[in-house]
């Protein structure tokens, strides 16, 4: 996994993001070339089969700040319906420096919008939120790494499931099945309510 989080990875950025913080401090640790033929607004990470749409919150309505008759707008709709067409492992990141009442509807409306895609969505406050998302799941995700964190996941999920490590965890506590079963008939017996 060392090897993984130390190499400079190579990165594709739309060039809509050429001069914003986020690509200067993707810079800093990775190799960046910058597209033209990409999706405003994406990173590509192709290492790991990633993409990520970053659309700043106020940029995704048609009225900002929201007033009463409000919308989605619709041509970051057809980018972001694009986007999904494109990668099938696509994030949406949205971003706020603060995600309040209006930030949190335009975020809850962007989620139903894509409820039923594969399409993932991420909140980050700044830049530098953004930056340490795309890292982690690009990371998380890339071959080595993807495998030892699922066989991590298998063997920590087989434990949590097997019989033998409940019964160790009760003789941990110096008790065992029978006690749990009576303590807990018990308990619920008391907490029924009567019958009318």
């Amino acid at each position: 996994m060392s090897e993984v989080s130390s190499a400079r990875w190579p990165v594709i950025v739309n060039s809509s993001l050429y001069d914003s913080d986020m690509a200067r401090q993707l810079q800093r640790e990775h190799k960046i070339r910058y597209s033209d033929n990409t999706i405003k607004h994406t990173c590509i990470f192709p290492l790991s089969s990633i993409a990520f749409i970053i659309v700043p919150v106020n940029e995704a309505t048609t009225v900002w700040p929201l007033k009463s008759p409000w919308k989605l707008d619709p041509a970051l709709i057809e980018r972001i319906e694009r986007f999904v067409s494109v990668h099938c492992n696509g994030y949406l990141i949205v971003t706020a420096s603060l995600f309040g009442q209006h930030e949190m509807t335009v975020f809850s409306s962007l989620q139903d919008r894509f409820l039923k895609t594969k399409l993932r969505l991420l909140p980050a406050h700044n830049a530098s939120d953004c930056v340490q998302c795309m890292l982690t799941i690009a990371k998380a995700t890339c071959k080595p790494a993807s495998a030892i964190i699922k066989e991590r996941m298998n063997v920590a999920l087989a434990n949590q499931l097997s019989e033998v490590a409940v019964i160790h965890i009760l003789s941990m506590l110096g008790l065992n099945q029978h006690d749990i079963l009576f303590q807990s008939s018990q308990k619920l017996s008391l907490h029924q309510v009567p019958s009318l």
